[in-house]
């Protein structure tokens, strides 16, 4: 028996082993990890191109302060209702502000600089967020629900008509 499932669109949840399901998850703490050092050296980067500086320390402090209204939307997303689900479109908006509050304690950019450099800073930040993605799905167990034909397989393919 396991407590460990995955949700996927169209498709609905399954249950994965236990080993599975934890291994996913501490892959996928480690890759939130490795993205705020990744925002704070992207931050690091582009702070001077827009007036402003920020070492790395700073940059992964603003990039920790913003993710925490994501991480509570994580625990939020536990209990899947309706209700919670708006409460957490609110604190997606909390998160914004805080990013924009914190660019010019962080990084000294002011003005209308700090819109631009969080626009910037957000998209290297998908990129890389990718990036790791495919990463980290090369290193992660593979699992695929109940009855699924499997994604690789050791049979020959014919394909001649």
């Amino acid at each position: 028996m396991s407590i460990v499932g995955v949700s996927l669109p169209l498709v609905g949840s399954f249950r994965v082993g236990i080993v599975d399901g934890l291994v996913l998850q501490a892959l996928q703490v480690l890759k939130q990890l490795a993205m705020l050092f990744v925002v704070g050296y992207i931050a690091q980067f582009l702070a001077p191109k827009f007036g402003g500086s920020c070492d790395l320390r700073n940059g992964i402090k603003w990039a920790g302060y913003s993710a925490v209204p994501g991480m509570i939307l994580g625990l939020a997303s536990i209990f899947g209702s309706a209700a919670i689900m708006m409460i957490t479109g609110i604190l997606s908006l909390w998160g914004i502000y805080v990013c924009y509050a914190g660019v010019p304690a962080m990084t000294g950019i002011s003005g209308a600089s700090r819109i631009f450099f969080m626009l910037v800073t957000a998209i290297c930040a998908i990129i890389a967020g990718v990036i790791l993605s495919v990463i980290v799905s090369l290193v992660s167990p593979q699992i695929a629900p109940p009855g699924a034909p499997p994604i690789f397989s050791d049979q020959q393919l014919d394909l001649q008509p």
